[in-house]
């Protein structure tokens, strides 16, 4: 009988152990196609809203920016009986599209316009040593063409925005209409190239001004969100809004996923998913009201499957010296 050498396979052995190698192999790809695929779902939802973050960011920075540069005056100088504040520049929250005398479109939330020292201008050889000049800016949601590239034929697609307002400082026209209180400084129509979009597909942005944590006081500045510090600044005596900035704004953002929007878009028409789980909402500021718009917000986007996320911070304005006097 002859004797196998002692460390040999046999071909059986051989094909078992072939079998499970192979087994394992297979498990080994799956494992790590699995990883794969949520690696790249995790980054298509991060790249989602990229542009989003970035565009929030640029908001709260800039607000936490806002200055009216604040003083007293007499109301009468020949005949004085009382101290007033008093500001060349204007702090504004109105409803998007309000009256057709904001930019934006309705129902999307509120629309912000300030002044901030952030020496922008188109003349640096003129004004680029004022790092600290004032700029008029501004931000609201608009449903519009996203800008293409001049070297494409095919049309616009039409998408929900987040739109900024920024003005060169030798174009600042606050000062201008102090005395009309009016908002002429951020007619769009006057401003075409100061306004462009920073990001896709934000759907509402919510502006609430509001009082500091810890202020004693509960009267709410607004009622509706809306704030405006030249409104009845000469009445007697003045609110307390008037010529103030809000200690604090609390801002939020919701925005969905290209994937979502492409899907529901079709022409210049905002899609009525959107349209209609937006419809009733941020009319009021009451906390609880805010709360509860937001809970109904999320529950119609995800009936409609939309991929979306909300952002939220409260920005103090630093520049802020609320007074209730």
């Amino acid at each position: 009988m002859r004797m196998r050498p002692p460390f040999a396979f046999t071909l059986l052995e051989m094909l078992v152990g072939m079998v499970v190698l192979g087994l394992l192999m297979m498990l080994l790809l799956s494992a790590v196609e699995l990883s794969s695929r949520v690696f790249r779902s995790l980054n298509q939802k991060v790249d989602a809203f990229q542009d989003a973050r970035f565009a929030f960011d640029l908001l709260t920075r800039n607000l936490s920016q806002a200055t009216l540069n604040t003083f007293w005056r007499q109301d009468d100088p020949e005949n004085p009986s009382r101290f007033m504040r008093e500001s060349d520049l204007h702090f504004l929250v109105q409803p998007a599209g309000d009256r057709g005398l904001v930019p934006g479109s309705p129902g999307a939330g509120q629309a912000i316009f300030f002044q901030a020292p952030l020496g922008t201008t188109s003349q640096p050889e003129s004004f680029g040593g004022l790092s600290s000049a004032l700029n008029s800016l501004g931000y609201f949601v608009d449903f519009r063409a996203v800008p293409q590239p001049g070297i494409t034929s095919s049309p616009a697609p039409f998408r929900y925005q987040l739109v900024q307002f920024k003005s060169p400082t030798e174009e600042m026209r606050a000062f201008s209409t102090r005395e009309s209180g009016g908002m002429d400084w951020i007619d769009p129509t006057e401003h075409a190239k100061s306004i462009f979009p920073v990001a896709a597909n934000v759907i509402a942005l919510v502006l609430w001004p509001r009082r500091a944590d810890g202020d004693p006081t509960t009267a709410p500045l607004t009622s509706d969100f809306r704030y405006d510090s030249r409104a009845n600044a000469t009445a007697n005596p003045q609110p307390l809004t008037a010529h103030q900035l809000p200690p604090v704004v609390e801002v939020v953002m919701v925005a969905m996923d290209e994937e979502s929007a492409e899907r529901l878009t079709s022409g210049s028409r905002p899609p009525d998913a959107v349209r209609n789980a937006l419809q009733g909402r941020f009319l009021s500021s009451a906390p609880d009201r805010i709360e509860a718009d937001l809970v109904e917000l999320e529950k119609a986007l995800s009936a409609e499957g939309i991929r979306y996320r909300v952002f939220r911070t409260a920005v103090p304005l630093r520049e802020s010296k609320w007074s209730e006097s």
